[in-house]
């Protein structure tokens, strides 16, 4: 079973998975996107940072699933379920503690607009 205390939730994709999000996670999403606090980039992530994100949290039971396999399972109707996932693990009271980038303010969600269909 997930704990959010962890930085685990599960998500409803192609089925339903853990997603684990560790500090390794956070420092590899930092760089990758020019060394942007964490917590600043899922304060309004795009699509991009928000692949990466879950990506990173699915290696831990899948290390083969790819980044663009990620992508393929986001849907515009599984997006507003990971948004509020994230904003429940990383954006609770206990979090802000740790400092001033421990965590989002309590009522920031990610917020991704899904593609328009062409």
């Amino acid at each position: 079973m997930a704990n959010i205390h962890r930085g685990e939730f599960t998500v409803e994709l192609d089925k339903p998975r853990r997603v684990r999000i560790d500090m390794n996670d956070m420092a590899e999403v930092e760089d990758a996107f020019g060394g942007s606090p964490f917590y600043d980039i899922l304060q309004r992530p795009t699509v991009k940072q928000l692949r990466m994100v879950l990506w990173r949290g699915l290696l831990h039971d899948d290390p083969a699933i790819t980044e663009h396999e990620v992508g393929a399972m986001m849907t515009s109707q599984n997006l507003a379920e990971i948004g509020e996932m994230m904003r429940k693990v990383f954006g609770t009271d206990e979090a802000k503690e740790g400092g001033d980038h421990a965590a989002p303010k309590k009522d920031v969600a990610p917020q991704v607009a899904p593609a328009p269909i062409t």
